[in-house]
This record gives C-alpha cells, structure tokens and sequence, in this order.
C-alpha cells in the first residue's frame, strides 16, 4: 500500500512543471535630470501599494465582520448542542494585491529613461 502511495506522489510531483519567476535589474536612466521622475515613479508606487494595503484590510474587515454574523446567526437557529456544534466560524485573509503597482512603476522607470533587464529563473521543480 505504501508502494502505491509513493508512486502516486512521484506522479504528481511529475505532473507539476517547473516554476519560474522573473528577476528584474533596474539600471537607473544616465541623465541627472530623470532622477526627479524617477523618484516619483517610486512615489506612485509606494502610494499604490499603501491604497492596495488598504483595499485588503477593509475586505478582511468586512470579511470578519460577515463571519460573525453569519456564525451567531446559526448559534441562533441551531437546535440543541449537536446543531450548535456543527456551526462553523469561516476565516478570512485577504491578499494584498499589488503586481500591478510593480508593473506600472517598471513602465514608469523605462518611460523616465531607466533600462530593465529581465532573467528568468525557475525556483521549483527545476529541469
């Protein structure tokens, strides 16, 4: 049975391709005068960041806020212990979004005059 097991985890380590992650190399624009708009693209970026920070706390707020209620809810319409016990408390955990601020500070950065290099690089599962 143990045999079995392994082979079927073998085969699904197997199934799973390798996963890559892309690695960027910011080489900041030659002009001194492209450091102003270099430095409020790192502005917007840490603005889209705080306001995605944001968004994620006030969606785990009202998330908790829901469970809650939905949890006293059945409390209240349970009958009887074994009904009360079958009332579940769901958890909440919303991620904080932000890819798109990085991709919108990489256009920035170039549109300033900066040079992005890219390099991909597995980190799972590796051929």
């Amino acid at each position: 049975m143990r045999q079995v097991f392994a082979v079927i985890a073998a085969l699904l380590v197997a199934a799973c391709g390798p996963i890559y992650e892309t690695n960027y190399r910011f080489t900041p624009p030659s002009d001194p005068l492209s450091r102003p708009c270099v430095t409020q693209c790192l502005a917007d970026k840490s603005q889209c960041r705080n306001i995605a920070e944001l968004k994620a706390e006030n969606a785990n707020l009202r998330c908790e806020r829901d469970a809650r209620d939905d949890y006293e809810r059945c409390l209240g319409n349970a009958k009887g212990d074994q009904g009360k016990s079958s009332c579940n408390r769901r958890s909440c955990s919303s991620p904080v979004e932000t890819g798109f601020c990085e991709a919108d500070y990489r256009t920035c950065f170039q549109s300033c005059g900066g040079v992005i290099d890219e390099e991909r690089v597995c980190t799972f599962n590796c051929p």
